[in-house]
């Protein structure tokens, strides 16, 4: 069993909370998986001016370097343990900022830095 935790055939499933109030929906749970992969997302909306503030980890069944091909395979191969997960797969630190017209998907470099220095630190 893999990300999604069911066997059966679906193309996707949606599940989280909200709160809205002053103008801003906050989610403090926001669930999205296919088969493959997951993404479990905290934030909100501003809803006066559309803006985007979440931030997330997308698990994915597969490595990352197993999501493409050619050279960047390759070169993705180097980064499999920063973002291996315990049972397998892969864990990434996402970011979701802008607007909901341009909006800005990314890594979440500082998170990812931080479990990189969390899990392969050196003790002293």
């Amino acid at each position: 069993m893999g990300v999604t935790g069911n066997q059966n055939p679906v193309l996707s499933n949606f599940d989280g909370r909200l709160v809205m109030s002053h103008g801003t929906i906050r989610f403090p749970e926001l669930r999205f998986t296919v088969p493959s992969a997951g993404v479990e997302l905290t934030g909100q909306f501003g809803l006066s001016k559309q803006t985007l503030d979440f931030s997330g980890v997308l698990r994915l069944d597969a490595k990352v370097s197993q999501t493409t091909t050619g050279i960047r395979h390759w070169l993705l191969m180097l980064a499999d343990p920063l973002f291996a997960r315990q049972g397998g797969g892969s864990a990434v630190p996402i970011r979701i900022t802008g607007t909901s017209r341009q909006p800005s998907f990314g890594l979440d470099r500082s998170r990812l830095f931080g479990r990189f220095r969390e899990n392969f630190a050196v003790p002293p």
